[in-house]
């Protein structure tokens, strides 16, 4: 069916960047990748990534797209966003200290409920505040024994219970 026919006819997205820019762009570094929206006869859309390259032959200057289907890639994508968002809403609203860690001491989430344990108002004023000082010597050796575990890669329980010092 598009034998013959102009590519723009093939994209009929509304891109801000017209198909002209685009080739002004790709004459101008050589190169271009993006990502544009191309829509079928029957009316469904396809998500398209385009790399584009100059070439030169003899006088002769072309350009070379190739194209390829990415709308499986952003439907996945977009699954994934709205999973994790999901995740953290529920990590946001469960009553139980909820507190991920990057290494020993080094918060990179912590839930309300798990704030109001420590008494911060905020992560940043946790990932600031002393980490020791909130543990008995024996949870810190706990807690050592656990991160330790963690490196080597070998099995440590999901569950961990500590007393808290406030």
């Amino acid at each position: 069916e598009i034998i013959g026919q102009n590519l723009r006819l093939l994209n009929t997205s509304t891109d801000e960047v017209t198909h002209e820019t685009r080739i002004k762009d790709t004459l101008k570094k050589g190169h271009l990748k993006y990502e544009t929206t191309y829509h079928h006869n029957d009316g469904s859309e396809l998500d398209v990534e385009v790399q584009s390259q100059v070439l030169k032959s003899g006088d002769r200057t072309m350009i070379l797209n190739i194209e390829r289907d990415i709308t499986e890639r952003n439907q996945i994508e977009e699954a994934l966003r709205e999973s994790e968002q999901n995740f953290r809403l529920s990590l946001d609203d469960s009553p139980l200290g909820i507190i991920i860690y990057k290494d020993l001491g080094q918060a990179v989430y912590a839930n309300q409920a798990a704030l109001g344990i420590f008494g911060y108002p905020d992560l940043e004023a946790m990932q600031q505040g002393d980490f020791y000082r909130h543990h008995t010597p024996e949870n810190l050796e706990k807690i050592r024994n656990r991160w330790a575990k963690i490196k080597r890669k070998e099995f440590v329980s999901e569950q961990s219970e500590y007393t808290i010092i406030s």
